[in-house]
């Protein structure tokens, strides 16, 4: 059976798709495999195979030439979402009677109000949202099984394109537990003031700014703690967010500057030491289709507060305290409680750990490969 699997997204695409996409494809080259073998492919010709792709995943083909498609036997294309994949490329392969797979991350711009998806730059984006869900209503017809990271995202997807459950198959991702381990608190504490300057007890969110991420309803929520309670902790905000307008919101709620730290974007093998120093995690989104940064956390001894909407509630289970992510009072004393009550987060971090091994890209690859052998084998044909 040979697989063929287009990886733009290694090269250019959205740091979740590339998490997902190499943690696939290095389980794949590490697994003991007979009569499987992957041909990489690349949508755009290219004249030499890229060395990034040899480089990491040896033994396997890799093709910039759609004429590829020919030579396989399945094709999965992993990086779809509100995106929808191109009908041109599904019809050249459903030509060919090659089975087709896609992988649908999410499609927030179906779960939320458009003016939370998009913010106040509305028109043109809102069209062409419109514009790619009516693609995914004619290119269903295409597909042999659509992958999603959650059961809350495949009833969502299987809803909004009007495409049966059985066709649907909800595959978990894993968590990179060589990364995100135990850590002591006083090294990750350490680590932190040397390279960042964080020196103070501190409340952390972790994310790539989005209205959906809910970050101002965090902010809020500091200040109501920090205002009406005294609360000592800072509020540390690790990724790429609108600083000076978040630094505004803050102002205007009576928050000194010094109280938010903004680190920005940090190495990934920086995070460990940020969720292993936090009193909380706090996550508190309005739509996410899988939640990586909670079970990352979980998986780092940090005990988190999140939603209780769409899959960060089904990703949870039991081992976080669950928030109405419009409730900003809610969220407020979900943060109060975990930091101030110290068997409460001896707990959160027990069941944490316990549901972060849950989770594995092992785990996450053999269930693919069982899509695969299913399609293969004409089960869904």
């Amino acid at each position: 059976m040979r697989v063929g699997i287009f990886v733009d997204s290694l090269l250019e695409g959205p740091l979740s798709v590339k998490k997902y996409l190499t943690s696939l494809l290095y389980e794949f080259m590490y697994m003991s495999l007979h009569k499987v073998e992957f041909v990489l492919l690349l949508r755009k010709t290219i004249v030499d195979r890229p060395s990034f792709l040899l480089k990491r995943f040896k033994n396997v083909e890799v093709s910039g030439s759609l004429e590829a498609i020919k030579n396989v036997d399945i094709l999965h294309i992993p990086d779809c979402g509100r995106q929808a994949p191109q009908i041109e490329l599904l019809r050249k392969a459903r030509h060919l009677n090659i089975p087709i797979i896609v992988t649908n991350h999410g499609m927030a711009n179906i779960a939320l109000h458009p003016n939370i998806v998009f913010g106040k730059s509305l028109t043109i984006t809102l069209l062409n949202s419109m514009k790619e869900l009516l693609k995914w209503r004619i290119v269903k017809y295409f597909l042999n099984i659509v992958i999603t990271p959650s059961i809350s995202e495949k009833h969502l997807v299987s809803k909004a394109i009007n495409l049966s459950p059985e066709r649907i198959v909800a595959i978990y991702h894993g968590v990179n537990h060589k990364l995100y381990k135990p850590i002591d608190k006083n090294k990750s504490r350490e680590f932190l003031a040397t390279k960042y300057g964080v020196v103070n007890e501190f409340i952390l969110h972790v994310s790539i700014y989005q209205p959906k991420k809910n970050v101002e309803r965090i902010i809020i929520a500091y200040a109501m703690l920090k205002k009406k309670i005294g609360i000592k902790e800072k509020l540390v905000i690790v990724g790429k967010h609108p600083k000076e307008k978040l630094l505004e919101l803050s102002a205007k709620l009576g928050i000194e500057p010094r109280d938010i730290v903004f680190v920005g974007v940090v190495p990934e093998e920086d995070l460990p030491y940020f969720y292993s120093a936090a009193k909380v995690f706090v996550f508190p989104s309005l739509h996410e289709s899988f939640g990586m940064p909670i079970l990352e956390a979980m998986a780092s001894e940090c005990p988190v507060v999140t939603s209780n909407v769409f899959a960060l509630s089904e990703i949870a289970g039991n081992a976080a305290i669950l928030v109405n992510p419009y409730d900003i009072k809610e969220i407020a004393k979900a943060i109060y409680d975990v930091i101030t009550d110290e068997e409460l987060r001896k707990e959160l971090v027990k069941l944490g750990l316990k549901r972060a091994r849950n989770f594995t890209w092992e785990k996450c690859a053999r269930e693919h490969l069982n899509v695969y052998l299913r399609v293969y084998q004409d089960d869904v044909r």
